[in-house]
């Protein structure tokens, strides 16, 4: 059984360390498990229940209504609030193509979508549900991982057929956005979209992936004709630790322009100057300008 620390959990939840903490404490939530050494560890069941906690919690219901919630009712609640959101019928089919493996179902899907709303109205309005509600799924014991990464390799080989469709931009003398996340934030999705998007503007664009270490982003500040530096944070994103590692980032920057897009980038406060914080993709393309 894989064994994670309170960090783990805490920068997949979005919930501080300390408040998990105290909600074990105070609430008697969920109790961890100690190593010999009395460090707290949790297992991927204990993780399960975390984020079902953290689902409710970070859409508005109070920890101590939570508390006295059972199990089976906090399943409950989150389905009726997932089956009351009217999705599109594109999104139903493709929950049912990532649950029985069909990727023929799966893939024309997306390409209908792709093709009648381009690719990034598509990310918008149907992938990015889908891939909500798939994660709150995963929650609730109604899919594997291995469906997950069924269909985010599915949408990956999409968006980078898309970006590798565009023609090829000079990098000198004109804007150059570099795209990374920093380890603890995986949503290459996000990231892949986002060059999509400033590609086609006809932005150059440089990407590095997930896990980028901050001295290889010093290294590319320095060394490569970079004029932006691009982050996206999903849910999971914590924000103390996200804050820190800005404020860490805007140290090493050598003038380049800092953006953070994603779900979790209006949850910041109190940054540094000079750093563009927006959940609207168009909003950071339209800043390069």
């Amino acid at each position: 059984m894989h064994q994670l620390t309170i960090r783990d959990v805490a920068n997949l939840s979005g919930i501080k360390a300390h408040t998990l903490r105290t909600w074990e404490q105070r609430y008697g939530l969920f109790v961890c498990k100690r190593k010999l050494s009395q460090h707290r560890y949790y297992e991927n069941e204990d993780l399960k229940f975390i984020l079902r906690i953290a689902y409710l919690y970070h859409r508005g219901f109070r920890i101590s209504d939570i508390a006295g919630l059972s199990p089976e009712l906090i399943n409950t609640i989150i389905e009726n609030r997932l089956n009351n959101n009217e999705l599109d019928s594109r999104v139903h089919k493709l929950l049912e193509s990532s649950i029985g493996f069909d990727e023929k179902q799966f893939d024309e899907v997306l390409t209908e979508t792709e093709t009648s709303l381009g690719i990034e109205k598509a990310m918008q309005i149907v992938i990015n549900p889908f891939l909500e509600k798939m994660q709150m799924l995963w929650i609730t014991e109604r899919v594997l991982p291995t469906q997950q990464r069924f269909c985010h390799h599915l949408i990956q080989k999409k968006l980078i057929a898309a970006i590798n469709a565009l023609p090829t931009i000079e990098k000198k003398g004109q804007p150059c956005i570099l795209f990374f996340n920093p380890p603890g934030e995986n949503d290459e999705l996000g990231l892949l979209a986002a060059q999509y998007a400033f590609k086609r503007k006809g932005y150059a664009t440089i990407l590095l992936g997930c896990a980028v270490k901050l001295d290889t982003i010093a290294y590319c500040c320095l060394h490569l004709p970079v004029t932006h530096l691009f982050l996206h944070f999903g849910v999971a994103s914590q924000k103390h630790s996200t804050l820190q590692y800005l404020k860490q980032l805007k140290r090493l920057a050598h003038g380049q322009q800092i953006m953070v897009g994603g779900q979790r980038a209006c949850d910041t406060e109190s940054l540094p100057d000079g750093i563009i914080l927006s959940d609207k993709l168009e909003a950071l393309v339209d800043a390069v300008g």
